[in-house]
């Protein structure tokens, strides 16, 4: 009974990961496992029968026959079939696992160089952003400390020429107004 119900189990788990994996799991695969499933079961309903033959010998007291049978049907026969269809199950799914971890590999490798890319990207713009900010904090405070340096030298007639509504406008404003004021 357990193992009928392990081969019920085993049974969903196919379907449910064809289901899961719909994308990438080929119809002809999960064909192929719930094939190598039933024959499995085929081969324990086979091993089952020849027991209860056994039994019924050893309960008849044909114990020489029972011996036969058994290794002939059950240990020899069914064993080594059902041996095979599990060493090829087995076979099977680690060949899924192989092509698995190559597909996740290769997903992890594209999502690495476009982090990379990415960042590439992010780090140009920054950059950029950081340079135009410099630069349209530099001229205007140049222009300023040229400007507070002639009428420092006592050139009270120049006059800063920048005019903007920011506060570099206004500085620019209050040192000619100062100069102004001066003369």
């Amino acid at each position: 009974a357990d193992v009928r119900k392990s081969f019920a189990g085993l049974r969903n788990l196919i379907h449910g990961e064809a289901a899961f994996f719909s994308d990438r799991v080929e119809p002809l695969q999960e064909l192929q496992e719930l094939e190598r499933l039933g024959k499995m079961e085929a081969v324990f309903d086979e091993i089952e029968r020849a027991a209860e033959r056994v039994l019924s010998l050893s309960r008849a007291e044909q114990q020489q026959e029972a011996i036969a049978l058994f290794r002939t049907d059950i240990e020899n026969r069914f064993d080594a079939e059902f041996e095979n269809l599990i060493a090829d199950a087995v076979l099977s799914e680690r060949d899924e696992v192989v092509r698995a971890e190559a597909d996740a590999d290769r997903r992890s490798l594209r999502l690495l160089v476009a982090s990379v890319g990415v960042s590439a990207i992010l780090m140009t713009l920054t950059l950029g952003a950081g340079f135009l900010f410099a630069r349209s904090v530099s001229r205007p405070m140049s222009t300023l400390a040229e400007g507070a340096l002639a009428i420092g030298r006592g050139q009270l007639d120049h006059r800063i020429g920048f005019e903007s509504d920011n506060e570099f406008g206004l500085l620019a404003r209050r040192f000619n107004q100062m100069a102004s004021d001066i003369t």
